[in-house]
């Protein structure tokens, strides 16, 4: 078992891999004002939540312009995987981790929903579940 300052460390590692792969990797679609290059194609839609800026300003990351096409680049450089956007909501002041009786589990608890509408993060994270449910559906 980890203790605390292992599970920081390793949820830390984590964090700064996927918020690299969500914010890092071309045009920002987020409705916030980030200082990224907005996609010209999506529209931002209107700011709903209750975040005083997006949730992955603190990680002051840097588009990276890659001259390889989409095609070319692996899933595991462009797609954040589950234990990257878990540790990335374990890390935001809107999260708390909790370890169940057991100790083999931890439990992510949003404090306030609303501050989620607009976070990369949480959309990533509520389209893999969407994804994962239509594929036991089939």
């Amino acid at each position: 078992m980890l203790n605390e300052e292992q599970k920081k460390a390793y949820f830390e590692e984590l964090a700064a891999s996927g918020a690299k792969k969500l914010c890092g990797l071309g045009t920002c679609t987020s409705g916030f004002p980030c200082g990224h290059e907005k996609h010209s194609m999506v529209k931002p839609a209107r700011l709903m939540s209750t975040a005083p800026e997006c949730p992955l300003a603190k990680y002051n990351i840097q588009a990276e312009r890659d001259p390889r096409p989409f095609w070319e680049k692996k899933r595991s450089e462009i797609e954040p995987t589950e234990e990257e956007l878990f540790a990335l909501c374990a890390l935001c002041e809107n999260g708390e981790v909790t370890e169940l009786a057991d100790g083999e589990y931890l439990e992510l608890v949003r404090k306030d929903i609303r501050y989620c509408f607009d976070c990369h993060v949480a959309m990533a994270r509520d389209g893999m579940a969407e994804l994962s449910a239509e594929a036991r559906m089939s």
